[in-house]
């Protein structure tokens, strides 16, 4: 279900640069960041349908989808209960805003995703460790690509906040009312967004996981491996400009102060 995403070049610019905004590393011309959401539930019935719902953890639950820009609020959202890629495959997103990406990506914008997605034009996800071993400079990218990517997690944390049934155990039996319940629970969080209710997210802490080893297997390249080289070498040269501009202000400093000591004494 699509919530939000707007294919408005002001809207979205106003997206790209809070995702810029907390942090001088950053990719540019993001607007939304994706990922999956475990919410536990009661054994489904028949308990002959309850294996479909067992995650990794061997809980039963479905899995919320979700695509959030750099507000927490929501853009797209799906329950269901399959494995992160095969939902993301199954999705709306999938179908149409990759498919169709002129519609819903204004200014040649992207959103990431981690090594479970399909890398594409418009969907980047982190470089394999397997190629980041001996390359910093790819490690440092999915650093900052990781860090980026936490807008996702930090809005099922505000949500699951917000909403604290969901935090432990969804006591309901009829699997449809539980994906409107869910469905329900993230309009409403986008709505308390719009009408200025930001408390949780300035409770909420997410824990950091920039220097978590992404998977070494990633999902199929649908076409964006040129994309992210692309984005890849932006990165290194602002990173290599601000490095060179901080060196030489502290050249700069630091022979204005021989200066004046060399004053100081010749007085």
């Amino acid at each position: 279900m699509l919530l939000g995403v707007s294919s408005d070049p002001v809207r979205s610019n106003a997206t790209v640069i809070g995702f810029g905004s907390n942090t001088g590393d950053r990719l540019n011309g993001v607007i939304g960041a994706v990922d999956v959401k475990h919410l536990i539930i009661h054994q489904p019935s028949p308990p002959t349908e309850g294996a479909m719902f067992r995650d990794r953890k061997n809980n039963y639950s479905v899995k919320l989808t979700a695509v959030c820009d750099s507000a927490l609020r929501f853009t797209y959202i799906k329950v269901g209960r399959a494995h992160d890629a095969a939902a993301f495959k199954s999705s709306d997103i999938a179908s149409e805003i990759l498919r169709h990406p002129g519609n819903h990506f204004p200014d040649n914008t992207l959103m990431i995703g981690d090594s479970a997605y399909p890398l594409g034009p418009n969907l980047i996800t982190p470089f394999p460790e397997s190629q980041c071993v001996l390359d910093s400079c790819k490690r440092t990218f999915n650093c900052v690509h990781s860090s980026t990517k936490m807008a996702i997690e930090r809005a099922f944390d505000v949500l699951v906040a917000r909403w604290r049934f969901t935090s432990k155990y969804i006591y309901m039996l009829d699997q449809l009312k539980i994906n409107e319940v869910i469905t329900g629970c993230c309009i409403f969080h986008n709505m308390c967004i719009d009408l200025g209710d930001t408390g949780y997210t300035d409770t909420v802490h997410v824990q950091d996981r920039s220097a978590a080893v992404p998977e070494d297997e990633e999902a199929p390249d649908v076409g964006g491996s040129s994309r992210r080289v692309t984005i890849f070498e932006e990165l290194m040269r602002r990173r290599s400009r601000r490095g060179t501009a901080r060196g030489g202000s502290r050249a700069t400093t630091t022979r204005d102060r021989r200066i004046t000591r060399t004053r100081i004494r010749n007085r």
